[in-house]
């Protein structure tokens, strides 16, 4: 009985790791069997099995599914925080703020990477209540915490942390910058979803510098990945990112020094009231 119990135990730490790795096939049927054998044993360590589901559940977009696994999961510490997600996925950034918050009163303070996951997603609530103090204040405890267990993950993490406050700041450039970082260092260490949820965050920052080209090509990489690993909410926030991209209004280009805006019109460097379309021409 207690092999078995260790072995499904293991089976579950396995399966966090393909998740990680965008393995979500494979992390589905070592789940389930290790939930099974858990719970025909009674152990108290089928609670986090069923987390897992539950998070696997989240990452595809099954919502419904993810609660009843979380239902069954009970009191496992990381269910809050998946419920934090779930409700911030929904526009309930102030739900998703408590859900957060009781999740890191329950989890130690050397848990640091589980921390610094959590500080990310309350950044993000803060920022979308429009409160962009407390996200400021949330990034330097996260910055603190990375400079302690500095890992490949961690720091890309924190990155993608500084892109959301740079982006709420005013500042997109930076964001761009940021978020790129956070996309390399998410492949580099075989974060397939965080990855891809990183460079829809990448997509977002080009479009607000007007650089629409490099938008929809993010969009559409994004739109690749989401589909090959099922997730279905990344893959509808990709989309219309990439919808709105292409319905987007011609950019407004400058206009050499001397020149009227009707002059512009004619060099076909500037699109006139009545164009229904971007010129393709532009100006020396």
């Amino acid at each position: 009985m207690e092999h078995r119990a260790a072995f499904s135990v293991c089976r579950v730490h396995y399966a966090g790791v393909l998740l990680w790795q965008g393995a979500w096939g494979e992390a589905e049927t070592e789940l389930e069997t290790a939930s099974r054998e858990l719970l025909s044993m009674g152990s108290e360590t089928a609670g986090e099995s069923l987390a897992r589901l539950g998070e696997l559940r989240r990452r595809q977009g099954r919502r419904a599914e993810a609660l009843a696994y979380f239902e069954q999961a009970g009191s496992y510490p990381m269910v809050a925080l998946d419920q934090a997600h779930i409700a911030f996925d929904v526009g309930d950034s102030r739900g998703a703020i408590d859900y957060a918050e009781r999740f890191l009163r329950r989890v130690a303070a050397e848990d640091r990477a589980e921390r610094v996951i959590a500080h990310e997603l309350l950044v993000r609530a803060h920022i979308a209540l429009g409160e962009l103090e407390p996200a400021r204040s949330l990034l330097t405890s996260t910055t603190d915490l990375v400079s302690i267990a500095d890992t490949l993950p961690l720091r890309a993490y924190a990155r993608l942390t500084e892109g959301h406050v740079a982006l709420a700041a005013g500042n997109a450039e930076a964001a761009r910058q940021r978020y790129e970082d956070a996309v390399d260092q998410f492949q580099h260490s075989g974060a397939s979803y965080e990855k891809s949820h990183a460079r829809i965050d990448l997509a977002q920052a080009s479009k607000s510098l007007g650089r629409v080209e490099a938008a929809t090509r993010e969009a559409k990489q994004a739109l690749r990945e989401c589909e090959a690993q099922g997730s279905l909410l990344d893959h509808g926030l990709a989309q219309a990112l990439l919808d709105s991209l292409v319905s987007a209004p011609p950019a407004r280009l400058t206009l050499p020094a001397g020149l009227s805006a009707r002059e512009g019109e004619v060099l076909g460097c500037w699109p006139s009231a009545a164009a229904t379309a971007p010129s393709p021409n532009s100006c020396s």
